[in-house]
């Protein structure tokens, strides 16, 4: 795809559109322009294993007969993209059988990480004691009344 449309030596793109851009239909002065072919070419590569350029495809589809040859060039940006992420594999560690196996490795997964969180706060330093004594010490009663006077910080007080 790349030396058919000429783009063998052309500078990889990071995104397969330029945010921001917007297209408006032509009036079909590039209908010489092999758009059509290329838009339908990398319709089947994000169909077979590039989900990450559908939506650039769609919106090129929009001018699949208004086209021209600043859509041209913006739809060869979406080959450039592919020759710069050539080296993209799939993330996923491993085929699932059934949609069971999934909950049970996600809540697996989910333990694991509430497991972290927990090790991470029984490593923090945190006192609570002279807060839960201030309700039931009479002697620190009334400076703490005037510490906190707002009646709904009191409801420690009122629970013990």
């Amino acid at each position: 795809m790349l030396e058919a449309y000429g783009l063998r030596d052309a500078e990889p793109a990071a995104l397969p559109m330029t945010p921001g851009s917007v297209l408006t239909p032509s009036d079909g002065k590039g209908s010489n322009l092999p758009y059509r072919a290329l838009l339908g070419q990398l319709h089947w590569v994000a169909g077979c294993t590039r989900p990450d350029i559908v939506a650039a495809g769609s919106a090129f589809s929009r001018f699949y007969t208004t086209y021209g040859a600043e859509h041209f060039v913006a739809l060869k940006q979406v080959v450039r993209y592919l020759k710069g992420t050539l080296q993209y594999e799939l993330m996923q560690r491993c085929v699932f059988l059934s949609t069971t196996e999934v909950e049970i490795i996600a809540m697996s997964e989910g333990a694991r990480e509430v497991k972290y969180i927990l090790n991470v706060l029984d490593g923090l330093v945190y006192n609570t004691q002279s807060g839960a004594h201030v309700p039931t010490e009479l002697g620190m009663q009334e400076r703490t009344e005037i510490m906190v006077s707002d009646e709904r910080h009191h409801v420690t007080d009122k629970a013990v």
